[in-house]
């Protein structure tokens, strides 16, 4: 990828499909993912 906008848009369509489970399946660091509650996140 050269960073043209056609690639970009190409890995933009890949991670969309990737993260809607179209393209890859989920696996078991997925299966029991919970969501980070705000005391968990630290900036800084």
């Amino acid at each position: 990828m050269s960073g043209a906008l056609d690639d970009l848009l190409t890995l933009r369509r890949l991670l969309d499909d990737a993260g809607g489970g179209i393209y890859m399946a989920p696996n078991a660091a997925d299966w029991g993912f919970e969501p980070y509650k705000d005391d968990e996140i630290v900036i800084g």
